[in-house]
């Protein structure tokens, strides 16, 4: 079990539900932290570059691929 100051620097607090994740584990990017679960639900990645982006910002290209962009 880490010590206070370990944990501080180890973990991060999801910015969507306010649960406590190891800073690893993170789903999100340099500005947002996210838990699996929030990254899920949530957001997806652009399939061109990567980006995070909230589903509500989430485009498909009209191939049938199912690929958010």
């Amino acid at each position: 079990m880490p010590c206070e100051t370990c944990l501080e620097e180890l973990t991060a607090v999801c910015d969507c539900c306010g649960e406590r994740i190891w800073s690893d584990d993170s789903e999100g990017d340099s500005n947002t932290v996210l838990c699996q679960s929030c990254y899920d639900d949530y957001y997806h990645r652009c399939a061109h570059c990567g980006r995070l982006i909230s589903r509500d910002n989430t485009y498909y290209v009209d191939d049938h691929s199912g690929i958010p962009r």
